[in-house]
């Protein structure tokens, strides 16, 4: 997998990692058919800067579901400031509103951790 290497302000001995957009689509897809068997998905929104993607918003209509990664940071984007104090993926339901995180990232480890 390649990463590129993004300064950490908080330490800048162990730098943030930006996951490519094809790493977090298949990580996206993964969750998406573990709970669904029959899906379509459409991308509704994607924010990035020069490091990379910060937040990717894809919505699967078939499960009534919109899955959303964002990237640990502080970011400017589309007329608003998006905060993470980590790299997540969510899930939202459409019907309620109701939101959770379904994996962390461990950049020390390279890999997603399950909620």
């Amino acid at each position: 997998m390649s990463y590129k290497e993004i300064p950490n302000a908080e330490n800048e001995s162990n730098p943030e990692r930006a996951l490519s957009r094809e790493q977090i689509m298949e990580e996206l897809l993964v969750r998406i058919m573990s709970s669904h068997e029959k899906f379509q998905i459409k991308v509704e929104r994607e924010l990035s800067n020069a490091e990379g993607i910060y937040l990717l918003e894809v919505l699967s209509p078939d499960t009534g579901r919109r899955y959303v990664y964002q990237r640990k940071g502080s970011f400017e984007g589309s007329g608003q400031k998006i905060e993470s104090s980590g790299t997540t993926i969510r899930s939202e339901d459409l019907d309620d509103g109701y939101s959770r995180t379904i994996a962390d990232y461990d950049p020390i480890a390279g890999r997603w951790i399950n909620q």
